[in-house]
């Protein structure tokens, strides 16, 4: 480990700390000093720094220097920028960034101008300073000065992104100067010191030095910013001026300023007396006085004094605003009306206090308010001023004003009920005062309601007002209120909407209503308003502008008629596609009677019964409904309408709203296209491609199953919506879709389609527009391969990013043909070292090359300036390889690699790939095969594809009488015959038919050890087919035929080999004994007309099975089933080292289809036995049968099942109820889609049978699919979302019916489903 030098790394950390606390001392006297010192400061740093980075450099590990004034002042001087960005503002920072630019600038001028003469004769070098000093000093002020103004505005923009994924200012100021300093140091380092021999030393020891200043840095400004600059600065008070000889030449200025304000005062003082002199004039106060008719001793104690002041006292003069506030028009009104009187009484509390505070004040009152009534006996609330008069100790008299303060004082009364309210109420209440982020004096206390805060944290300052408001929305709130503020003539003002942050840091929109409170002299003192929730509204508006605008659009872009009419048929709306189906004019139409104008004669009484059912409500009756319409031109339409009734707010319909489609042309399409429809779709139902149908208004007239399967949705729902929007929501896509669609060009395009799921498929599409106008769709889903493509995109990037550890040979060739660059690999496959090859000429080194496809490719690339890529075998090596050549002016970068490997894998392969294609034409050949002979024939030809055998033979074989009768022959012996004869077991004395009875496989090696009496045998020998191998054929479990494959060595029946042998023996023998079955069924039949009627009827149920059967096997054994998934096995694991991870995908793709289609024979074959199931009777109980069921199904903890009540004992086939069981529950437990799932079981005893049902609280079942659920390969759901195989509730049903009982299904959807099934009461069936 290399020495550390503790002690530099300490002194640089000093430096450090001592710079840090020198500026950050600069920057808090800014609020004295301003900038300027700061500025000053960080000049005379850019001059240390170069001064520095020219001449001293401190060793931190054996050879590798740092210099302190690059990285402590220069880093020192971007944290300082970044600082008074953050608590200044970017204007701020611009000034400092400029400043120090310039400062820069003029120190790279004058040390050029310094070294352009430094060696003259003229000049006193006093300390022999080397010209170098000040040359190379220029080149690094130069690309500092670059630098810093790179690093300086890259800085504020990198802690801004970063402030989008973090609110940690440390790490914020961390990682953006940790950044900068690094790609700083590896740009200075490289320019700067280029060609001096010491540029990676500089530059590694710059990137430890810089980044471990950032750190310093950053903890000390960071403990700066948390501890010293939180706090309020107040950067204008007085006691924190500066005062210097400045202060005093400002006198005069602010002598005049004070002159001239006191000018604007005293204006100001006129108007305001002005304003108070009309005032007084137009006062709004009641000015009055009241004698008393006779003279009260002051000296009397109160309460006798309020007694004879109300006894005696009257109005003796008023103004007319006094008499006013008690409801008369004049003063002369009022004049001797009793204090008593208007007063109402002598016992008012109110009153009695005010008389009592006038007479202990000395016969004088200020703003004492009483409850009086007027002349309408209304109680009034008045604010009095009042002074008496005393003449020789008697009160006779007394002046006063009063106002009318009855709705202040109700408002006062009101305020605690109001108070609770608002606390009650969204609405806040708040009092902020005009100060800095809005301090709040008063907020009400259901402000918790609103953002969380508790109104005593506002009032105790722990958080401002403007805290809260969103950042977005902050700087147009303020804008708001100074703009309020600075209008004298506004006293109050709304913002805008705007968002507050709550305490859970989410976001609520408000709106206010803010008040201006101003002091005597008209300052802003405060702001009072309400605050309350808006963003329900909010949210609202945006949806119903959302939604009109939608409708708006639908109504003008929507491809059918839309229109209202009335109660009185009149219409009252008609979009522009409705104009266009009647060719009217809207004007022509608004207005009209729908029924008198627009509809034939001929059916119109049945139309207008129809519009008065939905007029009443019936609309459901008649929601869908046609009928033709009559044109301007006197044509008949024939219109699809779906109708809707609109209600006034009592709930009256009002008129109609219908949407009616044109499908008159439709009509007439799908009468001419029903029967091309049920050939397309018979062709079509299996294909694995995308094919739709559709008419020229690109109505979907036919889905595929794979389309449905694909896009999740099916014809039906494709009739109901917009399908092109469905399909396509971008309209751009949308139009050249429906354009490719229309013209149908012979070409494949593709396109993005929008499945139902939301999924995105990636399709490519091409179309055929028939002789009717009907247009077909071909669709084909790349998106793998579009998956694929990227990945290998994105592969071959990372690769040419990763050169030297690629596992890919790279060179570079200069135009000479000399290396320039060899990597690792390159050299491993040449066998030689990199550097050894460098400057090397390429044909020299590998002579052997000369005149190769290489070289001549290497030429062909340089001399036509394109890139090249081939595969090709070097002979010298013996090993193929890949070429990439990309050629430049300055030569050729060749990639290159081994695929030696590759090309023997791709062989293996192509070998597989060709078995599987035969595998496949030996499948097709035994489905599509109408005789044994025919099928062996074309089956035992294809096998010699795969296996190079030199005989082979297919027999039956008759258990019965032990013999054998040949099927068919392959032969390469001409002389060979097929026999025609029957064979006896005895015959064939090496046959051992003890182990093909087992299925097991008979092989002979060597039959030239053998002895045979059979000459066919004989020739075998001679025509050198030495080796023998037996495969039994065996169908449920009898031996039906034998599969002989002779061979001139053992070695072409490899294990493979074999396993396709006996795989294809297995089909087969299917073939065999399906071919007995038929024949005996065809015997049988022939012997059973005189038997009684219901044994025929079950006779012909066979038949009908057996059949079914037949087109079962025909139709579903399309894939390889053992022989495929077997084979596929055996290349997975056997080649999964050379096979990718998408082949990978596909062989277990390929091997779960086939255990699907194993899945789906298996229920067809229980299905086909079902017909048996009367043959075995005995008594079974059910409630054993069901719990057996149960168990074996093992439901999942969240599913209940429960037997309400016990179960009948019936005769029966246990296994076939095992089965309706096993079915039904099975089936609930699939499709629960509830987090508790409740299946309930139970029998009802009706009259002459039982009633069985099944229960779940599934997702349940539209009525219209009641019927088709029961129907063998009916599924409402995808194989993709479930592995089922559409045969079991046909099976159920099947059970069921033969026992003479019925099954129903009774659903709601989201409730669940029940069903029910019957069996007769008789005693043949049942034992209870």
């Amino acid at each position: 480990m290399q020495h550390i030098y503790i002690e530099q790394i300490l002194f640089l950390t000093f430096q450090c700390v001592i710079v840090s606390i020198l500026l950050l001392s600069l920057f808090r006297l800014r609020t004295i000093f301003g900038l300027s010192l700061l500025l000053t400061t960080l000049g005379v740093f850019q001059y240390m720094q170069v001064f520095l980075a020219n001449t001293l450099y401190f060793e931190i590990l054996p050879g590798f220097f740092v210099s302190s004034g690059s990285s402590i002042l220069f880093a020192g001087s971007l944290f300082t920028i970044l600082l008074v960005y953050i608590k200044e503002d970017a204007l701020e920072a611009r000034k400092l960034i400029y400043a120090i630019l310039s400062a820069n600038i003029v120190l790279t001028i004058l040390q050029f101008t310094i070294s352009l003469d430094f060696e003259s004769e003229h000049i006193l070098n006093i300390y022999n300073l080397p010209k170098e000093l000040f040359s190379q000093s220029l080149r690094i002020s130069s690309t500092g000065t670059i630098l810093l103004f790179i690093d300086t505005f890259l800085i504020i923009f990198i802690y801004e992104a970063i402030s989008k994924y973090t609110k940690l200012i440390f790490l914020k100021i961390l990682i953006s100067t940790t950044f900068i300093l690094s790609i700083d140091s590896v740009i200075f380092a490289l320019i700067g010191f280029y060609g001096t021999g010491q540029t990676e030393r500089i530059l590694i020891g710059s990137l430890i030095s810089k980044n471990f200043a950032a750190l310093i840095y950053s903890l000390i400004f960071i403990l700066y910013i948390k501890y010293f600059e939180n706090k309020v600065v107040i950067i204008d008070s007085k006691e924190h001026i500066f005062k210097d000889i400045f202060n005093s030449l400002t006198f005069r200025q602010k002598y005049e300023s004070l002159y001239k304000e006191n000018k604007i005062q005293k204006k100001e003082l006129e108007s305001v007396e002005m304003k108070y002199k009309y005032f007084v004039e137009q006062t709004s106060e009641g000015f009055y006085k009241m004698d008393s008719d006779k003279p009260i001793p002051i000296n009397l104690p109160i309460d006798k004094q309020i007694k004879l002041i109300y006894k005696h006292f009257y109005v003796k003069e008023c103004n007319n605003k006094y008499a006013n506030l008690y409801g008369y028009a004049k003063s002369a009104d009022m004049i001797g009306l009793r204090l008593i009187d208007l007063h109402g009484g002598d016992n008012i509390k109110e009153n009695i206090q005010s008389i009592t505070e006038f007479l202990q004040s000395n016969y004088k009152i200020l703003d004492s308010y009483t409850v009086e009534t007027d002349k309408n006996n209304n109680k009034c609330y008045f604010l009095n001023n009042a002074i008496g008069i005393i003449v020789n100790n008697n009160f006779i008299s007394f002046w006063g004003t009063q106002r009318d303060i009855t709705d202040k004082r109700n408002i006062e009364i009101a305020l605690n009920e109001a108070n609770t309210i608002i606390n009650r109420s969204p609405t806040v209440a708040f009092l902020w005062k005009n100060e800095n982020k809005w301090p709040v004096e008063y907020v009400s206390e259901n402000i918790l309601n609103l953002c969380g805060y508790k109104s005593k944290e506002f009032i105790e300052q722990k958080i401002s007002y403007s805290d809260l408001i969103h950042e977005d929305d902050l700087e147009r709130v303020f804008s708001e209120v100074e703009l309020a503020s600075n209008d004298k003539t506004v006293d109050f003002f709304n913002h805008k909407p705007y968002r507050i942050k709550t305490k859970n840091n989410g976001y609520k929109w408000v709106r206010d209503v803010s008040y201006i409170r101003k002091n005597s002299t008209g300052e802003i003192t405060h702001y009072e308003g309400i605050v309350y929730d808006i963003t329900t509204i909010i949210e609202t508006q945006n949806k119903l502008i959302v939604e009109k605008n939608k409708a708006q659009n639908y109504l003008t872009i929507a491809g059918v008629m839309l229109i209202s009419i009335d109660t009185n048929g009149i219409v009252q709306l008609i979009n522009p596609k409705g104009c266009e189906i009647l060719g009217y004019k809207e004007e022509e139409i608004l207005g009209k009677n729908w029924f008198d104008n627009f509809l034939p004669k001929n059916n119109l009484d049945e139309i207008k019964e129809v519009a008065n059912l939905i007029f009443k409500g019936k609309q459901n009756q008649h929601k869908y409904y046609e009928n033709n319409i009559l044109t301007k031109q006197g044509e008949e339409r024939l219109i699809a309408w779906n109708n809707e009734v609109i209600y006034d707010e009592n709930g009256n319909i009002t008129s109609t709203l219908s949407s009616g489609e044109d499908i008159t042309e439709r009509k007439e399409l799908e009468t001419a296209l029903i029967n091309e429809k049920t050939l397309l779709k018979a062709i079509i139902d299996n294909i694995p491609i995308l094919i739709t149908l559709y008419d020229p208004k690109i109505n979907m007239l036919f889905l595929n199953k794979e389309f449905e399967s694909k896009l999740g949705i099916t014809a039906e729902e494709a009739a109901e919506i917009d399908i092109m929007e469905f399909f396509y929501p971008d309209e751009n896509i949308r139009k050249q879709a429906a354009e490719h669609m229309l013209n149908a060009p012979n070409e494949w395009k593709e396109f993005p389609v929008k499945a139902k799921n939301g999924e995105i498929i990636e399709s490519e599409w091409i179309n055929i527009k028939l002789k009717n106008g009907t247009l077909i769709g071909i669709g084909i889903d790349i998106t793998e391969r579009k998956k694929t493509k990227l990945e290998l995109n994105e592969t071959k990037n990372i690769l040419l990013n990763t050169l030297e550890n690629m596992t890919d040979g790279f060179v570079s060739l200069d135009t000479n043909w000399h290396y320039n660059y060899v990597n690792k690999k390159a050299g491993e496959l040449f066998g030689k070292t990199p550097e050894n090859l460098i400057n090397k000429h390429i044909w020299t080194e590998f002579p052997e090359g000369i005149n190769q496809p290489f070289y001549i490719n290497y030429y062909k690339a340089l001399e036509t300036q394109k890139p090249i890529i081939f595969e090709d075998y070097y002979a010298p090596w013996e090993q193929w390889f890949e070429n990439r050549i990309i050629p430049s002016k300055d030569g050729l970068a060749i990639f290159f690699q081994n695929i030696t490997e590759r090309k023997n894998t791709e062989k293996e392969l192509f070998e597989i790939n060709n078995r599987l294609k035969i595998l496949h034409d030996i499948d097709s050949a035994i489905l599509n095969g109408n005789y044994p002979q025919e099928i062996a024939q074309e089956v035992l030809t294809k096998l010699n594809a795969i296996i190079p055998f030199g005989y082979a033979s297919l027999i039956e074989f008759n258990p019965e009488n032990e013999t054998f009768k040949y099927i068919s022959i392959h032969n390469t012996i001409k002389d060979v015959p097929l026999p025609t004869d029957i064979i006896k077991l005895s015959d064939y004395e090496f046959l051992k038919i003890e182990i093909l009875v087992k299925g097991e496989i008979q092989i002979i090696e060597d039959l030239k050890s053998k002895k045979f009496t059979s000459k066919r045998f004989n020739k075998y020998i001679e025509r050198g087919l030495h080796s023998l191998i037996i495969i039994p054929l065996v169908s449920n479990q009898i031996l039906v035929g034998a599969l002989s494959l002779l061979g001139d060595s053992m070695e072409i029946f490899s294990k493979n080999n074999l396993q396709i042998a006996k795989e294809i023996g297995n089909q087969l023998a299917i073939v065999i004994h399906q071919n007995k079955l038929k024949n005996e069924i065809l015997e049988y039949t022939e012997g059973l007309e005189e038997k009684i009627v219901e044994r025929t009827q079950q006779l012909e149920f066979s038949n009908k099975e057996l059949r079914d059967f037949a087109q079962v096997v025909s139709h579903d054994l399309k894939a390889p089933l053992r022989a495929i998934s077997q084979l596929s096995y055996w290349i997975s694991q056997d080649y999964s080292d050379k096979i990718d991870k998408e082949g990978q995908e596909q062989f277990k793709m390929l091997i779960n289809r086939v255990k699907r289609l194993d899945n789906l024979i298996e229920g067809i074959l229980q299905y086909s036995r079902a017909g048996k199931a009367r043959e075995k009777e005995i008594p079974i109980d059910l409630n054993i049968i069901v719990n057996e069921v149960i168990i074996s199904l093992n439901p999942p903890q969240n599913i209940k099942i429960e037997i309400e009540n016990e179960l009948p004992k019936i005769l029966g086939d246990p296994i076939r109820f095992s089965q309706v069981f096993q079915n039904l529950i099975s089936n609930a437990i699939t499709y629960i889609d509830k987090p508790m799932g409740n299946i309930k079981i139970g029998c009802l005893k009706q009259i002459d049978f039982w009633e069985f049902y099944v229960s779940d609280n599934g997702p349940g079942i539209e009525e219209k699919y009641f019927d088709r659920i029961f129907q063998i390969f009916q599924r409402l759901e995808t194989r993709d979302n479930n592995e089922g195989t559409g045969v079991g509730l046909s099976l159920v049903k099947r059970i069921v019916q033969i026992y003479n009982g019925d099954i129903w299904v009774k659903s709601k959807i989201n409730e669940g489903s029940t069903f029910y099934f019957t069996l007769p009461i008789k005693e043949k069936t049942n034992l209870l």
